[in-house]
């Protein structure tokens, strides 16, 4: 008897612009398990609901923008990886001190880049996980 397939990654993508977003999403289905979200406010109420391992966003969008969203993300679980999308090559000037907690692609990208990317962003997040596992494991009393 054949058991499950191997655990898909999830991932959160977040774009404001609905034709993007679907083939984001059409792009991605094939090796991950993917979930939309048209605002920063709608990605946040789908991650306290479920478990993403990678938020993907736009960086520009009404509301609140993605560096936003990922830090809200991460307030409620620090392991989330992300990736950000942008057109704007000015962003790396103007906010360079926040690069440690997500990874960058620029507008317009290649398909295979942004496979790559996620393969890596999801690499991270299980690193984190499993790091942060270890370290609780080891604070435990004997």
């Amino acid at each position: 008897m054949k058991g499950p397939g191997p655990v898909r990654a999830r991932i959160l993508v977040v774009d404001d612009d609905p034709a993007l977003l679907e083939t984001t999403a059409a792009l991605l289905s094939l090796d991950y398990d993917v979930s939309l979200a048209s605002s920063g406010e709608e990605a946040l109420k789908l991650f306290e609901s479920a478990p993403f391992d990678v938020i993907c966003t736009d960086f520009r969008m009404p509301g609140m923008d993605g560096l936003e969203l990922l830090q809200r993300a991460r307030a409620m679980r620090a392991d989330v990886w992300g990736v950000v999308i942008t057109g704007y090559r000015e962003f790396t000037k103007s906010r360079p001190d926040d690069r440690n907690n997500f990874s960058l692609l620029f507008k317009p990208y290649d398909p295979a880049q942004l496979l790559d990317t996620l393969r890596q962003a999801v690499r991270v997040t299980e690193i984190r996980r499993s790091t942060a596992a270890a370290s609780a494991s080891a604070r435990r009393p004997a």
